[in-house]
């Protein structure tokens, strides 16, 4: 197997289309990161809401059970 590239530098630049090779893996990386983070900070978001009204019934049902005991 032989290396295309004589230097590291040359592979960088890819033969003067680097940047634009190396800016559509960095677009594509930033895609898939989105793509996996997302839905995960969505569903913590999600839970967090859903335990907030949890508490908001919880403190209401305590009220009105407080008012017909009194």
């Amino acid at each position: 197997m032989q290396f295309r590239f004589d230097s590291f530098a040359e592979f960088l630049s890819m033969a003067g289309h680097g940047p634009y090779v190396w800016a559509c893996y960095f677009a594509a990386v930033l895609a898939l990161g989105y793509i996996i983070l997302a839905p995960i900070s969505r569903r913590k978001s999600i839970q967090t809401q859903l335990l907030r009204q949890e508490k908001i019934a919880e403190q209401q049902l305590a009220m009105q059970n407080n008012d017909r005991n009194a």
